[in-house]
């Protein structure tokens, strides 16, 4: 029979809620610029995963500045909304 849990217990924690998030995003939320290329680091298209990183800072409570390059997107995610933004290297 199920067993009653404590208020306070955590000997069973619960498991995170909903699906894990496609692109790692908390790692990638660290104000530097990076190059994603489509096909290989996403699947979608460019300008949708130009749009994936700018709704990923809105919901972060950040900012996100991207470029359309070649055959990917350059990106960088700031960590805090009024952080500068770093020089994009390719210019």
């Amino acid at each position: 029979m199920a067993e009653v849990i404590a208020e306070g217990a955590h000997d069973h924690p619960l498991p995170p809620r909903g699906r894990r998030p496609r692109y790692p995003w908390e790692t990638w939320r660290d104000g530097q610029w990076r190059f994603a290329r489509e096909g290989v680091d996403y699947t979608c298209t460019s300008a949708s995963f130009r749009t994936a990183v700018y709704a990923h800072a809105r919901i972060a409570g950040t900012a996100a500045h991207t470029y359309m390059v070649d055959d990917g997107v350059a990106f960088v995610i700031l960590v805090h909304e009024d952080d500068p933004v770093p020089r994009y290297p390719g210019m």
